[in-house]
């Protein structure tokens, strides 16, 4: 760690005096510099300002902090272009949605050899666990057997959601 010299001792590097300090000595050695050139008076106008110290902020992230859906099963509308995407070509639809929760591509065309649709059902249990969502399989496992193409939609917009938070950021006085 280095160290300044004050007028009451020794100053440790990341004081604030020690930053004024290195401020000054770097505004010196351009100097020379500055006071040449025709726009010498706006330079020496600049050198004049304070330079402040940065302030604190904290970082709070909305959706990490719930435990429910962020959407509705039937909030289809809310995201247009996969609601049409669901019900133009549901087959690859859920094949997208099965790859971007990070599941095989193709592993949600096995729900069609089943009365319960299985990939739906472990992808939304999976879905759910993963971002801590409050529910149990019995519910899940009524969702995508009467609701499917509902379901597939409220896990992609999951999973949209989840991966780009809504983020404030506050900045303290």
């Amino acid at each position: 760690m280095s160290h300044a010299r004050g007028l009451d001792g020794p100053v440790h590097a990341t004081s604030p005096s020690v930053y004024k300090i290195r401020t000054v000595r770097r505004l010196v050695h351009q100097l020379p510099s500055l006071l040449t050139g025709p726009a010498s008076t706006h330079k020496i106008a600049a050198m004049s300002q304070q330079v402040d110290q940065p302030k604190a902020f904290t970082v709070t992230t909305m959706t990490s902090l719930s435990n429910k859906w962020s959407s509705d099963i039937c909030d289809c509308f809310d995201d247009l272009p996969q609601c049409c995407f669901a019900f133009w070509c549901l087959p690859c639809f859920t094949c997208k949605t099965s790859h971007d929760a990070g599941e095989c591509l193709c592993l949600p065309l096995l729900d069609a050899f089943g009365v319960i649709p299985p990939m739906t059902t472990a992808l939304r249990v999976s879905v759910r666990q993963r971002y801590g969502i409050q529910g149990t399989v019995c519910h899940d496992c009524i969702y995508a057997c009467c609701c499917g193409p509902c379901t597939w939609c409220q896990i992609a917009r999951e999973i949209q959601a989840r991966r780009h938070p809504i983020t404030f950021v506050n900045m303290a006085p």
